[in-house]
């Protein structure tokens, strides 16, 4: 990740896990929450988001899906932060010209998370963290709500890094 972004200067957009492991692989730390932050929440874009190349076209505050239990704790260095919710503080990160970074998933289509709490230890992990089944259903059904914009948001990333 570092050679690719910091060396090669290439595009590349990371979701999640992946965001974590960009922050950690140009320097910055990422550390286990006290509350993991699950569900379908708002995000809030801030000044920063009105000059990114793929943030400034979005809505100031949106519903995304998220699923995590590890959160920012230092930042890269050439990073700003697009975007804060209530519980995780780094949501949305530029690192350099090139690299973006979201800690929540905007790859949520139909279907997602009926999808990934067929794994047992998935189910297992939103009922502990949600406190119960129907939480987890609930879950489900608010995040299918939201996968048509969710699949936009997408769109318009991807959009956006083909025209760097």
């Amino acid at each position: 990740m570092r050679t690719w972004v910091r060396d090669l200067n290439r595009p590349y957009f990371n979701i999640c896990l992946g965001h974590q492991l960009l922050i950690d692989a140009l320097g910055g730390t990422c550390a286990h929450m006290q509350i993991p932050e699950i569900g379908v929440l708002p995000v809030a874009l801030n000044d920063n988001a009105r000059r990114d190349p793929l943030f400034s076209s979005l809505s100031r505050q949106f519903p995304v899906l998220q699923w995590h239990g590890v959160g920012t704790e230092g930042l890269p260095s050439d990073t700003t932060v697009l975007a804060r919710p209530d519980g995780c503080a780094v949501q949305a990160i530029p690192c350099g010209d090139c690299a973006w970074g979201v800690q929540f998933h905007p790859e949520n289509v139909q279907g997602t998370i009926s999808t990934w709490t067929q794994d047992q230890a998935n189910h297992q992990c939103v009922v502990d963290w949600l406190g119960s089944a129907d939480a987890t259903l609930a879950m489900e059904r608010d995040s299918d709500e939201i996968a048509a914009d969710q699949f936009r948001m997408t769109s318009e990333f991807y959009t956006a890094l083909r025209q760097l």
